[in-house]
């Protein structure tokens, strides 16, 4: 029989809609963007101006998964190996198989590179989603490097859960000082440590850890707040910030907004979780398929919106309205990535764990030689 901890982790596909959605978020902010820097046009009215909050949800998430995942290994030093094997699979062999085409383009006289530089010693980080002073292939994938230091903190909990958890209290509130005090100075190599977005990891591990203790009796009436919370801060956005088309700026401050969207962020991500327990979303494979399609999405859309846009340049098409010219990127970006996340990326991950799962684990790998 299926323990409660897999049921639930099998059931929230709520939080799978949502990682979809976030990417969605993500890919819209930037081609908002895209036409104001290639069209000179405001499309829908920058509507999508807020649209970074999906990074802000994925920080959240990330620190709900990887808690509610692994919570059973913190202590137990011998899980170690399984669990840097498994984040290692889940983020670096799709990254790279859409890095290394994105690098020859770069590195090919072709201006593909816009007005980036970015020298060996950069390119080597890049790759290995290392801190680095230097621009990176795909831009997005910043947050990434961030992940890689939470992998690594967290794992300091699985080796020793008591210094481990100091160790993450303690990075939370130099997050919290640092990132405040710094915000908007901070080096860049320097970001992954210490930006403010790092306190979503805390605040996901927060909502799972409250998630596993407190089954409210409304959890649906959670999630819709959650929402309506987010809606909010997008709407406020929105009406602060919609005649400036800098991406870099942050109407609601570049403090407040990320910790207020990491915070509505929270209240969605544990009512969802309860809403799961209680009652199974319909299409539940096409769900499915669009989460299991977001990471792809969101380290691919730019490259796919850039082509769409570029081509609707051509004379033939020039006269199709913005609007649609903005669906068709949206459209043309998720179709890739749907199909390169069931064609590339699953079966590339089901070898990967299947290769890692014929080995034995490293505790006893580690036991077998010394008996040698």
């Amino acid at each position: 029989m299926r323990s409660s901890r897999e049921d639930t982790r099998h059931r929230l596909l709520s939080l799978e809609a949502g990682r979809f959605v976030a990417a969605v978020l993500v890919a819209c902010f930037h081609f908002s963007f895209a036409f104001v820097n290639l069209r000179g046009v405001p499309v829908f009215g920058m509507a999508f101006r807020g649209g970074h909050a999906g990074v802000e949800f994925f920080f959240v998430l990330s620190g709900f998964i990887i808690f509610f995942i692994h919570r059973g290994d913190l202590g137990r030093k011998g899980t170690l190996g399984s669990f840097a094997v498994k984040r290692f699979t889940r983020i670096y062999p799709v990254f790279w198989i859409i890095w290394i085409p994105l690098l020859i383009g770069f590195l090919a006289p072709l201006g593909l590179g816009g007005h980036r530089v970015i020298d060996a010693a950069d390119l080597v980080l890049d790759g290995l989603l290392l801190p680095t002073d230097g621009d990176g292939i795909i831009q997005q994938s910043w947050t990434l490097r961030h992940e890689v230091v939470f992998y690594a903190l967290f794992a300091v909990a699985i080796w020793n859960l008591r210094i481990g958890t100091a160790v993450l209290v303690a990075w939370q509130g130099a997050v919290l000082i640092v990132g405040t005090a710094c915000s908007g100075t901070l080096p860049q190599a320097l970001m992954p440590f210490f930006y403010i977005y790092n306190i979503g990891f805390g605040l996901g591990i927060a909502t799972a850890w409250a998630a596993d203790r407190w089954r409210p009796s409304r959890p649906g009436t959670i999630a819709l707040a959650g929402l309506a919370f987010f809606a909010a801060c997008l709407a406020a956005e929105w009406y602060l910030g919609r005649s400036d088309y800098s991406p870099t700026q942050l109407p609601l401050g570049g403090i407040a907004s990320p910790l207020l969207y990491l915070a509505a962020s929270a209240i969605v991500i544990f009512g969802a979780t309860g809403f799961d327990r209680r009652r199974a979303l319909p299409c539940q494979d096409q769900i499915r398929i669009l989460g299991g399609c977001s990471y792809v999405l969101y380290l691919f859309h730019t490259t796919v919106g850039s082509v769409t846009i570029r081509l609707f340049g051509l004379p033939i098409l020039k006269s199709v309205p913005d609007g649609l010219v903005f669906l068709a990127m949206l459209s043309a970006s998720v179709l890739v990535a749907v199909g390169v996340h069931l064609w590339v990326e699953k079966p590339v991950l089901r070898f990967l764990r299947g290769r890692s799962s014929a080995r034995p684990p490293l505790a006893s790998a580690l036991a077998g030689r010394a008996a040698e």
